[in-house]
Formats: C-alpha cells, sequence, structure tokens
C-alpha cells in the first residue's frame, strides 16, 4: 500500500523549483504565487467578500496562506477561514491552485490583489 502513495507523492514533487523564481512556482499540476497585500484593510470583511466570490469563479482547489503570521493554509473559497488567516495591510500571501483553470485562478487572485479588492492601494493618490 505504501508504494502507490509514494508514487503519488512523489510524482506531485518532480519538477519542484524548476519554473521560475521561488516566490512563483509550480508543483506538478499545482500553481502558486507570493504577492504582498496592499490595500488599506487586508483582507478584512468587503475586500475578503471580494476575494472569495473571485476565488469561487474558478473550479480548481484554492488555497490562501499567510506568511507573515503563519499558520496553515486556509480554503480561499470560505470568507469565515479567510478572515481567520488575519491578512493585514502589507502583509505577504501565498496563494494556491490544484485543478482544472489553475494557472488562471492564480492569475486572476494576484491581479485582484494587485488592484486592490475595491480599495485604494497603499500608496496611491499621494503625490511623491
Amino acid at each position: 500500500m505504501a508504494g502507490p502513495v509514494y508514487r503519488t507523492v512523489r510524482s506531485r514533487l518532480d519538477g519542484v523549483g524548476a519554473r521560475g523564481p521561488p516566490w512563483q512556482g509550480t508543483l506538478r499540476g499545482m500553481q502558486t504565487v507570493e504577492i504582498v497585500v496592499r490595500n488599506a484593510s487586508g483582507l478584512h470583511a468587503r475586500p475578503a467578500t471580494i476575494f472569495v466570490q473571485a476565488a469561487a469563479r474558478y473550479a480548481s482547489r484554492v488555497t490562501l496562506e499567510n506568511l507573515d503570521r503563519g499558520g496553515r493554509a486556509v480554503d480561499a473559497k470560505s470568507l469565515l477561514l479567510i478572515l481567520t488567516a488575519g491578512v493585514s495591510s502589507g502583509h505577504r500571501i501565498r496563494i494556491a491552485a490544484d485543478g482544472p483553470d489553475e494557472a488562471d485562478a492564480v492569475a486572476g487572485l494576484q491581479a485582484a490583489i494587485a488592484a486592490g479588492l475595491g480599495e485604494p492601494i497603499d500608496g496611491a493618490g499621494t503625490s511623491a
């Protein structure tokens, strides 16, 4: 029994680190990206709702992990779990997607966060 499980895990790990910089990579069949949240309130209330709605549009399993606070990756399609991740402005997060549209999911969610999730981005609108 251990043989098939080992092969499954091993096949998922083949090619780790083989593509792109360390903050954007792939486990075979899994896309990941790290991004800094720049909107003023982080992933709280309204921005978290927008993020969850965006994640729900994808068939892939999508997770979010707060890299600055630690803890485990949470289901990105659950508002309650996203809120428990405690993502504030300036926190680094990792988004991972696994499924048929994983590349689109990661790219779409990265773009949504970069756009501020309906809020101004920190530093936006200030003159230098």
